[in-house]
């Protein structure tokens, strides 16, 4: 059962420890081999930076590690249908979630800028975000939405769901130590928004 604040909804223990641990080997099996598919499957920090101060690595699963990419979306998909009862304005509405995007960050590294996943062109289509934690960190590491006053701290397992527009600016806190965060998040788009 989720737990619910201003349109955020929280899902503890959504993945399993075992997912998520297999998601990270994966993850780091890819990286070390190179094993992703082209270059529009795996962002890196050094592409990063500027205005967005953003730093992390990416790999996007639906491409590279596509039966993985699946039991995530099961686990999203779950959530989702709970959310969907408690904000009844999705029940009609046909949405899919095509990405799962793995970020792994390091010391100082995410994405500190405040935004929204709405905008522009290809998402423009976006009409909710999807974050699972695949580690747990205490005291850094947060996602914060500034509107709200709401930072949650990262804990294995944990899906968060929210709405992609102007409402829900948000950030990744940084990580601290030698400690290293690794989380997996997509979006929710309108159906149609793409060519699947």
């Amino acid at each position: 059962m989720g737990q619910y604040q201003d349109y955020i909804g929280i899902y503890e223990d959504a993945a399993s420890e075992e997912l998520c641990d297999e998601v990270i080997k994966k993850f780091e099996s890819l990286w070390e081999n190179r094993l992703y598919l082209n270059i529009d499957s795996v962002q890196s920090s050094e592409q990063y930076g500027g205005s967005l101060n953003r730093r992390d690595d990416c790999i996007f699963f639906e491409t590279c590690a596509k039966d993985i990419g699946d039991k995530i979306h099961k686990v999203v998909g779950k959530c989702f249908e709970e959310y969907k009862e408690k904000y009844v304005g999705f029940s009609n509405a046909k949405i899919f979630s095509h990405t799962v995007k793995v970020q792994k960050t390091v010391e100082g590294g995410g994405f500190h800028g405040w935004h929204s996943e709405h905008g522009e062109g290809g998402s423009s289509l976006r009409i909710g975000v999807w974050c699972l934690y695949l580690t747990t960190h205490e005291g850094h590491g947060e996602t914060e939405f500034i509107t709200q006053g709401l930072r949650l701290p990262p804990k294995k397992g944990t899906l968060v769901l929210w709405p992609a527009g102007h409402t829900h600016p948000h950030r990744g806190n940084p990580i601290y130590g030698d400690e290293v965060k690794y989380i997996a998040t997509g979006w929710l788009e309108l159906v149609g928004s793409r060519n699947l």
